[in-house]
């Protein structure tokens, strides 16, 4: 036993001999910054347990189908789809919380444009666009108002 705690302790002596005191430094700093980063990727975190990060907010998100700017952030769930995704978080897709009706809801909810010809829904519209696009779409109630 004594000769294996030898053998490793000349090769690590030889490792620091050769990478000299700098390499000291990064031998002691790179697990502080892998344990700190396993700790504090908050973001990571979020999306590995299920969730949707916030990045306005700086929080991880269970009542949100998906964050982003461009989407005037959060694209709010139900609190009935909220408890289906909190019970399917670990299946391969969400999809299971959400057919078209359910899409149609949360499209609604959002203030968002729905594509009445393709069953979808237009995350990224804003009131600015009532009326404006091509196809047969059905508005938000925020267009009407605007008039």
């Amino acid at each position: 036993m004594k000769t294996i705690k030898k053998i490793c302790s000349q090769i690590i002596n030889s490792v620091l001999t050769i990478i000299g005191f700098g390499g000291r430094v990064a031998i002691v700093l790179i697990p502080i910054f892998c344990v700190a980063f396993l700790f504090f990727d908050d973001v990571g975190h979020c999306l590995d347990s299920g969730g949707v990060w916030d990045y306005d907010q700086k929080i991880c998100r269970s009542d949100c189908l998906t964050w982003k700017k461009e989407y005037g952030g959060c694209i709010k769930l139900t609190p009935e789809q909220e408890a289906c995704y909190q019970n399917n978080r670990y299946s391969l897709s969400k999809t299971t919380c959400i057919d078209t009706e359910q899409l149609f809801i949360i499209c609604h909810n959002n203030n968002k444009a729905w594509n009445l010809d393709k069953q979808e829904c237009m995350f990224e519209f804003t009131l600015q666009n009532c009326n404006k696009l091509s196809g047969n779409w059905l508005y938000p109630a925020g267009c009407n108002l605007n008039k």
